[in-house]
C-alpha cells in the first residue's frame, strides 16, 4: 500500500472517530438537558442509585418480584387514574382528561422506588397493594385539585397501621458515610431544583434541635443525637419525600412552619411510643394542615401582595 493510500485511510478513520465523539458528547449533552428541566428526573435518578446500592452493597431484602410487582401495579394505577378520575381543565362537561394528553408515569417510578428502598412487608404481594393505594391516593384523596397526601406516604403509613403484614427497617441504611454524603450532595441540589429546601432544611434543624435538647437535658451524650441524625432513612425520608412540592404548602413561610411541625410530631411519636414509623406517621397527620394553610395564604397573604402587573 501507497503512502497516500496509508494517509487516506488514517485521515478517514480520524474523521470517523471525531465524528463518533461529537454524536457521544451531542447525545450527553442532551440528555443532561432532558435531566436539568425538571427536578424529578434528579429525584428518579437519585432513587435509582439508592435502589442499586441497597441491592448490591447493603444487601437490602428487595428482590426482584418486589420492583415487579410494584411497578407494574403503580403505573397501571397511573393509566386508570389519569384516563378515568383524572378532571380536566379543557372540558367541565367529562370527568375524563383530553385524548391527547399523554400519561406520566414519572410519579409513579418515583413513588414505587421510594416503596421499595422504604417499606419492608412479609411477602412481595403485598407490594401491589401499597403501590395501588400510594397511586390512588393522588386521584381519589384530592383537596381543590390537589392531592393531599405524598402517596408513599400514605400507603406505608396505611399499610403499617391496617395489615400488620408491613413495617419500616430505619437502621438498614446505617450511617455510613457514603449514604450520608450522597444523600446530602444530590438530595440538596434536587430540593434546589424544586424549590422546597425551605421545607426540608426548617425540619432538619427543627428535629435536630429537639434531639439535642433532650440529649443535654438527659445528661446524654452528643454522640447519640448525632449518630441518630446521621440516619440514611431519616435523610431519605428529609430529601425525597417531606419535599414534595404537590403536598407542601404554597408559601415559604407555612413550609417553614410545615417543616417544623413534622420535627415535632415525629419526636412526640418517638419518645411517647417508640414507633420506628414515627416520621411517616408524623407526616401523614401534618399533612392535614396544608389546605388550612394554603387557605390562609390564599385569603389573607396573596389579596394583599403587589402584582408585578401593576402600573
Amino acid at each position: 500500500m501507497s503512502s497516500s493510500a496509508t494517509a487516506a485511510t488514517s485521515d478517514i478513520q480520524i474523521t470517523h472517530t471525531q465524528s463518533s465523539y461529537k454524536k457521544n458528547r451531542l447525545s450527553l449533552q442532551v440528555l443532561l438537558q432532558v435531566i436539568h428541566a425538571d427536578a424529578r428526573h434528579y429525584q428518579l435518578t437519585m432513587l435509582t442509585a439508592l435502589l442499586t446500592l441497597g441491592c448490591t452493597l447493603y444487601h437490602l431484602p428487595i428482590t426482584w418480584q418486589h420492583i415487579l410487582y410494584t411497578l407494574v401495579s403503580a403505573c397501571i394505577t397511573q393509566w386508570i387514574g389519569h384516563h378515568f378520575f383524572l378532571p380536566t381543565h379543557t372540558n367541565h362537561h367529562s370527568v375524563h382528561p383530553p385524548i391527547n394528553v399523554r400519561v406520566d408515569f414519572r410519579s409513579a417510578l418515583i413513588t414505587s422506588a421510594s416503596l421499595c428502598l422504604l417499606l419492608r412487608v412479609s411477602h412481595p404481594l403485598w407490594m401491589i397493594p401499597a403501590a395501588v393505594l400510594a397511586i390512588g391516593s393522588k386521584f381519589l384523596i384530592r383537596w381543590k385539585s390537589r392531592h393531599l397526601f405524598n402517596p408513599a406516604n400514605i400507603a406505608i403509613t396505611a399499610l403499617i397501621i391496617l395489615t400488620g403484614q408491613a413495617w419500616l427497617s430505619p437502621g438498614q441504611w446505617g450511617n455510613t458515610l457514603l449514604i450520608f454524603g450522597l444523600l446530602w450532595a444530590v438530595g440538596g441540589w434536587i430540593i434546589f431544583r424544586a424549590q422546597r429546601s425551605d421545607t426540608t432544611l426548617s425540619f432538619l434543624v427543627a428535629y435536630m434541635a429537639l434531639l439535642l435538647t433532650r440529649s443535654i437535658w438527659l445528661g446524654d451524650p452528643l454522640a447519640i443525637p448525632l449518630h441518630q441524625f446521621q440516619n440514611g432513612a431519616l435523610l431519605i425520608f428529609a430529601f425525597l419525600m417531606i419535599s414534595d412540592p404537590k403536598t407542601t404548602p404554597n408559601h415559604s413561610t407555612h413550609r417553614i412552619l410545615f417543616g417544623i411541625l413534622v420535627a415535632i410530631l415525629t419526636v412526640i411519636i418517638q419518645w411517647n411510643w417508640f414507633r420506628p414509623d414515627a416520621l411517616m406517621l408524623a407526616l401523614s397527620l401534618a399533612s392535614l394542615s396544608v389546605p388550612l394553610l394554603n387557605h390562609i395564604y390564599h385569603t389573607h397573604i396573596l389579596p394583599s401582595t403587589p402584582s408585578s402587573f401593576a402600573s
